[in-house]
């Protein structure tokens, strides 16, 4: 009889394993519905069980039904929509909401082309929009041009000098024409040329186009040979009550890494390599240098480099003397140009007011602004940009024809 029991249990003990591993994968029918974003039922939505061959396709009312486990989880794809995922731990129907990729959301833009705008995804032509909140409004940029740098695949933006308030060199696909030709795209502001994309006031845009391609020149011309970049300024407000809006932006500029001389370390090496050529008498320009001036001049370093400043006077006897019968000047001084050429810092400020309203079939824009943009360059008399805009937008629906 006890033998019987031991040789029993073991036997127990196999069954009921084998009973619990099919209950858990015991697998029941889900149903569920799949929506787009507007709630419009999607027919062919590919439900396919994850990490599983196993897969179903939904209805024209887009429902589907598949056999699943409690635990495992639904991957739900499909063309132009974001790919989701789904766990099942119950067997109640499912509804799954699928989001349009960011790809098919762009195609849903509305660009402007030409004398008119266009939905993105049926553009034959090459054209390309800014995203004007990215690039110019939430920027401390103080212009149109430098905040279009890198906003749009095939135009280049130069600076080309550091000077404040400087136009930038704008190309499209990096256009070369005529060695006295322009390669300046056309600029047209609500359809309008304008000679520059400086006078644009960044607050006053509603959204930037780019035509790329030869298409662009059949509707503007040959002007349009190098591209056109189409600026559109913003309407109304759309409300019967006029809306205000004041922004300002208070920003500086520096140099964009520590600039430093090689200070009494350039005496020596002018020294080095005029006695390894074997000229052993002062060298230079309007200050000369020999080994005697520089062991002077790293005395100097030591007892006057940290308290004088760039805006000390030159002193004979203590910063240069002369010497030898043709009255060498012989400097002991050393200058950082920099200190002398270049501020630390320069201050920018701007100041942004608009008025919008619409009455009925009538709407009005009033835009001013104002910039003031200090320079980095200390001999200048005058290194500074100011610039004021006003601007004004009506349009009016006088009648349908």
């Amino acid at each position: 009889m006890r033998s019987f029991i031991l040789i029993l249990m073991p036997l127990l003990m196999v069954i009921a394993t084998i009973t619990s591993s099919k209950l858990y994968a015991q697998t029941s029918v889900i149903t569920g519905t799949v929506l787009s974003d507007d709630r419009i039922p999607l027919a062919g939505v590919t439900i396919a069980v994850k990490g599983k061959p196993q897969a179903v396709t939904t209805n024209n009312n887009g429902v589907f039904s598949i056999n699943i486990s409690m635990g495992e989880t639904l991957e739900i794809s499909y063309v132009g929509y974001q790919t989701q995922t789904f766990l099942i731990n119950n067997n109640n129907p499912v509804q799954i909401i699928l989001s349009k990729s960011a790809s098919t959301s762009q195609l849903d833009e509305v660009v402007v082309v030409g004398y008119g705008t266009q939905r993105k995804g049926n553009l034959t032509g090459a054209v390309s929009t800014v995203d004007v909140s990215k690039s110019l409004v939430n920027r401390p940029v103080a212009d149109v041009g430098r905040g279009m740098q890198g906003a749009a695949s095939g135009l280049s933006v130069i600076i080309p000098s550091g000077e404040v308030g400087s136009d930038p060199i704008m190309k499209i696909r990096g256009q070369i024409t005529s060695f006295q030709g322009s390669t300046q795209p056309l600029i047209l502001l609500d359809n309008v040329e304008i000679p520059s994309i400086q006078v644009v006031n960044p607050t006053d845009i509603a959204s930037i186009t780019i035509l790329k391609d030869a298409a662009s020149a059949s509707i503007y011309g040959a002007k349009a040979s190098n591209g056109v970049i189409l600026i559109t300024t913003k309407k109304g407000s759309g409300s019967a009550k006029p809306q205000l809006n004041y922004s300002d932006n208070f920003s500086w500029q520096n140099t964009w890494k520590s600039l430093k001389m090689a200070d009494v370390d350039a005496l020596r090496y002018t020294v080095d390599a005029a006695e390894r050529i074997g000229v052993t008498t002062p060298v230079g320009a309007f200050y000369y240098v020999d080994r005697a001036s520089y062991n002077k001049a790293v005395a100097w370093k030591a007892t006057y480099g940290s308290t004088i400043g760039p805006n000390d006077p030159t002193l004979f006897g203590r910063d240069w003397y002369v010497q030898g019968a043709n009255n060498s000047k012989m400097g002991l001084r050393t200058y950082d140009p920099y200190d002398y050429m270049v501020k630390e810092w320069a201050p920018t400020q701007q100041h942004n007011l608009t008025v919008g309203q619409t009455l009925g079939k009538t709407s009005y824009n009033i835009g001013l602004g104002y910039l003031k943009q200090s320079g980095m360059m200390k001999p200048a008399k005058k290194d500074d940009f100011t610039k004021y805009n006003a601007s004004v937008r009506l349009s009016s629906e006088i009648g349908k024809f």
